[in-house]
């Protein structure tokens, strides 16, 4: 089977994020795919990462990484591995 790590880099993100990541795990579940969603999230003032944080207590699909210092970007792609 086929493994897949999506990385979703955010900031502020709070509103629409837990809808977003329901869509994409139902489009994935759809799919020959073992796969993971892992959010980079910039420390986001509006706790964005509480609600991916929450989520992934629910569903072990869903990952989250917060970075509280090294922030952009450029180089949320990066920490994946």
């Amino acid at each position: 089977m086929v493994k897949l790590s999506v990385v979703i880099p955010t900031y502020n993100e709070a509103s629409q994020i837990a809808d977003f990541c329901r869509a994409l795990v139902f489009i994935l579940e759809t799919q020959p795919v073992d796969f993971e969603i892992i959010i980079v999230d910039d420390d986001s003032p509006d706790n964005t990462w509480k609600i991916v944080e929450a989520m992934s207590v629910v569903d072990k699909r869903i990952r989250l990484l917060r970075r509280k210092y090294s922030k952009g970007l450029a180089s949320a792609g990066g920490l994946a591995g």
